[in-house]
């Protein structure tokens, strides 16, 4: 019907203004329409303890910046041997880690491993295709280790070296562990 034909009384508007004034009406009644201006004490109290809580615990925490220097090391070394494992496999070559503290790089076999054994003589370049070799570098204050400075990952995606299986150790985190059998990197 539109507006043509309605009357003041039944205009959305008006109607809503007729509700709102009789809802003030009852709340300031009620003592529900008190105008607060500021923090009651307990509310003051809270927000201190949240915040001395913060500061004690949370906020030192981003200060300190080698346990995030040691854990970022971690993962990029455990990155590093798993891309050698897999860059065998696909490669069809032997590809050596090479472990010298403070860095950690990807060589392989120029020649097919059915021609040659010889040793890993060819730089291995990252998986974004830097010409340089592969390497990842320690920042300062990170410690890094081996149980062998080089390991081969054969075609197959195995080690190359008999006996036990090879740990990589970075910092005062869990070993990288290289199983002989398998290849398997964790």
């Amino acid at each position: 019907m539109g507006w043509v034909g309605a009357t003041a009384a039944s205009h959305p508007v008006f109607l809503m203004s007729l509700f709102l004034a009789d809802y003030l009406e009852t709340s300031e009644c009620m003592g529900l329409n008190k105008k607060h201006s500021g923090f009651n004490t307990i509310e003051l109290v809270v927000v201190l303890v949240i915040t001395g809580v913060l500061a004690a615990v949370a906020v030192p925490r981003f200060f300190v910046s080698q346990q995030y220097s040691d854990r970022g090391f971690y993962d990029q070394a455990l990155a590093i041997t798993r891309y050698a494992q897999k860059s065998a496999i696909a490669l069809r070559r032997n590809v050596c880690v090479n472990i010298a503290s403070p860095s950690i790089n990807l060589t392989y076999v120029s020649a097919p491993t059915y021609v040659s054994t010889s040793a890993c003589n060819t730089n291995l370049p990252s998986p974004v295709g830097d010409s340089a070799p592969f390497t990842v570098t320690a920042q300062t204050g990170v410690t890094l280790s081996s149980s062998s400075p080089t390991i081969i990952f054969t075609a197959l995606g195995s080690v190359s070296s008999a006996g036990a299986t090879t740990t990589i150790t970075v910092s005062s985190l869990p070993p990288i562990t290289v199983e002989t059998g398998t290849g398997y990197v964790y």
